[in-house]
């Protein structure tokens, strides 16, 4: 089962193609809370914007990522 979980997960090139296609506050949100490991305050200060705008950026950021890698491989889905 795990085996299929990895199978399904999109690879790095495409996770970068989709966080192009971001504006660049939602591109620098996700850069910075899900690679980066920051929390939403420390992404704000990042990035002189409030906690709400970050919350907002990545919510926003991660459905745009997560529509355009389903577009792309629609086998993503079961993960």
């Amino acid at each position: 089962m795990i085996h299929e979980q990895q199978a399904a997960r999109p690879d790095r090139q495409q996770a970068i193609s989709a966080l192009r296609h971001l504006t660049p506050t939602q591109h620098d949100a996700i850069v910075l809370a899900i690679y980066g490991g920051q929390t939403y305050k420390e992404v704000a200060a990042t990035l002189r914007r409030s906690e709400d705008e970050v919350k907002a950026a990545l919510r926003n950021g991660l459905g745009r990522m997560r529509a355009r890698l389903l577009a792309a491989d629609p086998g993503i889905a079961a993960v």
